[in-house]
C-alpha cells in the first residue's frame, strides 16, 4: 500500500545506486498492489481525520457490495450502519494521539463492523484495525483486513439460542441439579438448588466447590468419586449417599446422582434430601 512518507518507513535503495530506474519501482508498486487485490481478506486504508477510503482491495466487493474502483474517495459512513460508524469515529476520537489524553489507546485492534449492502443485507465483518501515527504524533490513517463473519455470528446467535433452551429445561427440573466443573466448581444451579443450598445463584455460580456443601468428614470420598469418574473407571458409583451441610450450617443426609456430559469434564448432579423422606 503506498502512503506517503509521514506513515511509512521505506526501505527502497536509491535507484542511482542500485541502478534501477522509475519505470522499474512502478512495476513493484503495481506487483504490491496486485498482490493486495488477490488476498483473501479485503484490505482498505481511510484517512482518519476524514474517515475517507484512500485504498480499497478488490475483495472489499464481497463484503461491502460495492466494486473497489467505487469505494476510493468516498466516506466509509456510506457502507457502515449508523452503529457501526459511530464505534469507529468514537475509536478515532479517543486515539487521536499515542500518548497523553486518550484512555483507550491502541495500535491495532478487533472490531466488529456491519456492512450495508446495497441488496438491503446486513453483513457482519471482522476487522483487524491498525492506526498509523505521522510526523506530528496524531493519527493520520486506519488500515483495515476485512472478513466476512456472518456465518461465525449466526453459529453464535444459534449456540446461544440452543443454551438459552437447555437453560430452560434446566430451571425446569423439579430436583435441584448443578453442573459441577473437572475442578469441582460449580458452574451452573437450578433454581430448586438455590433453594436447597439456602444461598444465591450469584453467589454460587463459579464460585464454590461442590465440596463447600459437603460435610468435612464426607469431603474426600466425595472428592475421591469427583476424580475418577473423570477417570472413566467403573469403580465409582453413579449415585451415592452422602451428608449435606448448608449456608446454615444444617446438616441433612443427601443422595447425588451424578453423571459426566459426554466430551467434557463436567459433570451434571442431582441432589435428593433424604431427611424429608425417612421423616
Amino acid at each position: 500500500i503506498m502512503m506517503s512518507n509521514e506513515s511509512t518507513n521505506t526501505h527502497s535503495p536509491d535507484p542511482e545506486k542500485s541502478g534501477k530506474t522509475g519505470p522499474t519501482n512502478q512495476n513493484e508498486q503495481t506487483f504490491y498492489l496486485e498482490l493486495l487485490n488477490t488476498a483473501p481478506d479485503a484490505i482498505w486504508v481511510i484517512d482518519a481525520q476524514k474517515l475517507v477510503f484512500e485504498y480499497v482491495s478488490a475483495q472489499m466487493e464481497s463484503i461491502s457490495g460495492y466494486p473497489a474502483e467505487t469505494l476510493t474517495g468516498s466516506s466509509i459512513s456510506d457502507i457502515l450502519t449508523s452503529p457501526s460508524y459511530d464505534r469507529l469515529k468514537n475509536l478515532v476520537h479517543d486515539n487521536l494521539y499515542p500518548d497523553g489524553q486518550a484512555a483507550n489507546r491502541f495500535r491495532t485492534r478487533e472490531v466488529k463492523l456491519v456492512h450495508k449492502h446495497p441488496s438491503g443485507e446486513r453483513i457482519n465483518a471482522g476487522v483487524r484495525l491498525s492506526l498509523v501515527y505521522g510526523e506530528n504524533h496524531m493519527l493520520s490513517r486506519l488500515i483495515g483486513i476485512s472478513r466476512n463473519i456472518d456465518r461465525q455470528v449466526a453459529a453464535e446467535k444459534n449456540l446461544s439460542e440452543s443454551e438459552s433452551t437447555y437453560r430452560s429445561a434446566f430451571e425446569s427440573i423439579a430436583t435441584a441439579c448443578a453442573i459441577i466443573d473437572g475442578d469441582t466448581t460449580i458452574s451452573l444451579v437450578n433454581r430448586e438448588f438455590e433453594k436447597f443450598a439456602r444461598m444465591p445463584t450469584s453467589q454460587i455460580e463459579g464460585k464454590l466447590s461442590l465440596t463447600h456443601f459437603i460435610s468435612k468428614k464426607e469431603q474426600p470420598r466425595v472428592i475421591e468419586f469427583h476424580v475418577l469418574r473423570r477417570l472413566d473407571t467403573p469403580l465409582v458409583p453413579r449415585t451415592y449417599e452422602t451428608e449435606w451441610v448448608d449456608q446454615t450450617g444444617d446438616l441433612r443426609p443427601v443422595v447425588i446422582a451424578e453423571s459426566l456430559i459426554p466430551g467434557t469434564k463436567k459433570s451434571v448432579a442431582s441432589i435428593i434430601d433424604l431427611s424429608r423422606i425417612r421423616k
